[in-house]
């Protein structure tokens, strides 16, 4: 097997995968996770962590997930079905 095989076959799954995750985060993502997030001290993503992520409603969050989710999840089934 080839690495060009290999990424042909286990591409799809690892995205396929992250999307399931994403969906399963977006599942779990409430209002009390919203709040329980230390958005101060939170140094991963700058100022979109410090001054925009923490004045966004916790459920525009969740949206984003679900949309990223379903869109891996799309994208891998586009591979696996037509390449």
């Amino acid at each position: 097997m080839t690495q060009e095989d290999f990424w042909k076959f286990v591409g799809p799954i690892f995205i396929l995968s992250v999307g399931f995750l994403m969906l399963y985060a977006s599942y779990k993502y409430n209002k009390n996770e919203h709040e329980k997030m230390d958005w101060e001290n939170q140094y991963w993503a700058g100022t979109l962590s410090k001054e925009i992520l923490s004045e966004l409603p916790w459920w525009v969050l969740r949206v984003v997930f679900a949309i990223i989710g379903s869109g891996l999840i799309t994208l891998s089934l586009y591979f696996i079905i037509f390449k």
